[in-house]
């Protein structure tokens, strides 16, 4: 994907076919806007498999092929000043 502007938190998760994280030796399961790192101009670039662990923003696939990711992307409403407010 490209071109998704977001101003608020994004995840993505790596899980096997069966929806459950895979054991791997990088211990990488999930990227997010905090741990991902940048590249030069701002963008994340993130790879599936094929992680040799030099590679920035690599999540292991499982072994088969047969995976799912899921993302998310979340506004932040505090930019806004519409922050939710508890109801009581």
């Amino acid at each position: 994907m490209t071109d998704v502007p977001v101003d608020g938190f994004w995840p993505i998760s790596l899980c096997n076919a069966q929806g459950y994280f895979e054991k791997n030796a990088s211990n990488a399961y999930s990227l997010n806007n905090f741990t991902a790192k940048k590249n030069p101009d701002a963008s994340v670039t993130i790879q599936f498999g094929a992680c040799d662990g030099n590679i920035a923003n690599c999540l292991p696939t499982p072994p088969g092929g047969n995976y799912g990711s899921t993302g998310r992307v979340r506004k932040s409403l505090s930019a806004s000043g519409n922050s939710p407010r508890r109801k009581r």
